[in-house]
């Protein structure tokens, strides 16, 4: 059972780190940002040259397949929520696997 908390942690800490990086990365988008050139990511390792069409709105993933666009400071807003629900959950994982770990003591 605590490997399936410590799996969960390590899931969620994945998640939180890239929420944070998206995050990051909409510091970087401005309105003067708008048609510079930038490098797109296809996958892990490939990348495409593109250009910043719009520096007041970003495109953002919110799971299973599904987009929305929102302004810049709306998608900060929203990392920055999802951010701290990841680590509300991280929190209650470790709360768990610290209480079954004391029953089997």
């Amino acid at each position: 059972e605590l490997s399936v908390f410590n799996d969960s942690l390590t899931t969620l800490k994945m998640a939180q780190g890239k929420f944070r990086d998206s995050n990051e990365s909409l510091e970087k988008i401005t309105p003067s940002t708008e048609g510079k050139s930038i490098m797109v990511p296809l996958t892990g390792s490939m990348y495409i040259p593109g250009r910043i069409a719009d520096g007041k709105t970003v495109i953002i993933d919110i799971g299973t397949g599904y987009y929305i666009q929102k302004d810049v400071d709306g998608a900060k807003d929203y990392f920055k929520r999802k951010v701290t629900f990841v680590t509300e959950q991280m929190e209650k994982i470790s709360t768990m696997g610290l209480e079954k770990n004391k029953l089997r003591e």
